[in-house]
């Protein structure tokens, strides 16, 4: 087991910079390239996120071995990154936004959605290229609590949709996938709809809503699943 230290807000600035250990209350910044965080905890305190790492100006960063909950729109948001063993949960509204070269493996999300009005995706897109997503549990049932429990609401565990930009080469492999209205949505929006997709050897739960499937995009290989 690794100690961890108690921190408020990092931001990480030096290109490079490695955080290891840290038990943080606030939010990482990634504010440069290169950053690696492992071995962590944060408590967003009911901020928007708990990591956040830039809209594409940085590249690099290894996220490992971490928890994320409390932050009210996303546990983790951004590009250029790869998460590994992460557990992201006790979210207002969505476990991971996510942007382009972006890889997530064996990451476990759930228990998101506590906003009043949540539409919770497990991983949301409204833009992106090169992104994989292999061997997660995203958990997202619908259902409604007895009365007095938390209730969580919702949507699914992919959302995504080309409303802001460009989707591409995207790869759900090896996942297990429950719940949402429907498991996996893809829609087409703005841009021609998502291209080159791949929805390989995934396993789904019986949690659903509609069904595990909702597919609008221009081109999508299903197998194995």
């Amino acid at each position: 087991d690794v100690e961890l230290v108690q921190s408020g807000s990092i931001v990480a600035d030096r290109p490079g910079q490695v955080i290891d250990g840290v038990d943080v209350h606030g939010q990482i910044l990634i504010r440069a390239s290169g950053v690696t965080v492992r071995n962590f905890r944060v408590d967003a305190g009911g901020g928007n996120y708990g990591i956040t790492t830039g809209l594409g100006e940085y590249v690099g960063t290894v996220l490992e071995n971490g928890e994320i909950h409390n932050a009210t729109s996303a546990g983790l948001f951004g590009a250029n990154f790869t998460a590994r063993g992460l557990e992201i949960h006790h979210i207002g509204s969505d476990g991971i936004k996510a942007r382009d070269n972006v890889t997530v493996e064996g990451c476990f999300l759930h228990h998101l959605g506590m906003k009043k009005g949540a539409h919770a995706d497990g991983v949301q897109m409204r833009m992106g290229t090169r992104a994989l997503f292999r061997g997660n549990n995203i958990d997202m049932p619908v259902h409604t609590p007895p009365p007095g429990e938390q209730q969580f609401l919702a949507n699914a565990a992919f959302m995504i949709s080309d409303e802001v930009g460009v989707v591409d080469q995207l790869r759900i492999e090896r996942n297990w996938l429950n719940g949402g209205n429907y498991t996996i949505m893809l829609n087409t929006d703005k841009f021609g709809g998502p291209s080159n997709v791949s929805i390989v050897d995934n396993r789904f739960g019986r949690d659903f809503q509609y069904g595990p499937l909702r597919l609008t995009a221009r081109s999508v290989h299903l197998e194995g699943n």
